[in-house]
């Protein structure tokens, strides 16, 4: 049965568009800083504070990398949405995240270009080489089909002010850019769930579809949240299991062993 009403809830769309005029103030006072870390922790905080107050408190907002119980590690992941209440970092500040806890990683771009592309599909690859649970992260399946066993989503968003594209046919070129960035890194187009360009349009590589920003109907940002809602409703549904810490310590460590079976126990004079 179809779930979707049929009309936007003016009120939702009041706050997601309130969220958004906050999220292009930030990233217009993020200009005046000539260092690249200063610059990226402006444009990032922003959506990570609106994260934290609209998503439910089950959910964690951080920054940081993770690692499986290989000892294989992502690249830096400029936010990454984890269940704290099933997971918890490994270490913080920096923090580092067990594979288990991934739910969600999004990479935040003051303007994509090809050079930032390439930076993401190899973060992407790298989500993607982590064994979660000894499985595996998987692509989104076509119809939202359930994973199988030993099968688990991490949603993966490119989240962009801008691009340096131009207007015309932007969609077609923007898509066009992407599929030849994911040959060159020899990764697959879906490793990338979503890639949001806020004053353009949005594009779902896995699904081989897009749409441009329109002057009527629901924002960018906001199609992009609700994406993104339904997904973490579906994961959590599906009950994604806690960190196995046995995975990541060996079965017994070394140094102990057997009491002699003829001990007897002290005695004292």
């Amino acid at each position: 049965m179809p779930r979707a009403g049929g009309r936007n809830s003016l009120a939702v769309s009041k706050i997601l568009k309130a969220a958004e005029k906050s999220l292009w103030a930030s990233w217009e006072s993020a200009q005046i800083f000539q260092h690249r870390v200063l610059r990226g922790n402006a444009r990032e905080t922003p959506l990570a504070h609106f994260l934290e107050k609209q998503l439910p408190s089950t959910y964690g907002i951080c920054s940081g990398e993770a690692v499986d119980y290989k000892d294989a590690h992502t690249t830096a992941l400029d936010l990454i949405i984890y269940d704290r209440n099933r997971n918890s970092p490994l270490a913080e500040d920096p923090f580092l995240m067990p594979a288990e806890s991934l739910l969600a990683a999004i990479e935040v771009k003051t303007k994509l270009t090809k050079d930032e592309f390439r930076k993401c599909y190899r973060a992407a690859k790298s989500i993607r080489s982590l064994r979660p649970f000894k499985g595996r992260f998987i692509s989104a399946r076509e119809g939202g089909a359930p994973v199988s066993a030993g099968e688990y989503r991490c949603m993966y968003t490119v989240f962009a002010y801008s691009t340096d594209l131009i207007p015309e046919n932007w969609l077609d070129s923007e898509a066009n850019r992407l599929i030849e960035v994911a040959k060159e890194e020899k990764s697959e187009v879906g490793f990338i769930d979503r890639v949001v360009v806020l004053d353009r349009g949005l594009i779902a590589p896995p699904q081989r579809t897009g749409k441009l920003l329109l002057d009527s109907g629901p924002s960018v940002f906001h199609e992009w949240f609700f994406h993104l809602m339904n997904y973490l409703t579906r994961e959590i549904e599906r009950r994604r299991s806690s960190m196995d810490w046995q995975l990541y310590s060996s079965r017994l460590s070394p140094g102990w062993k057997h009491f002699s079976s003829s001990a007897t126990g002290s005695s004292s004079k």
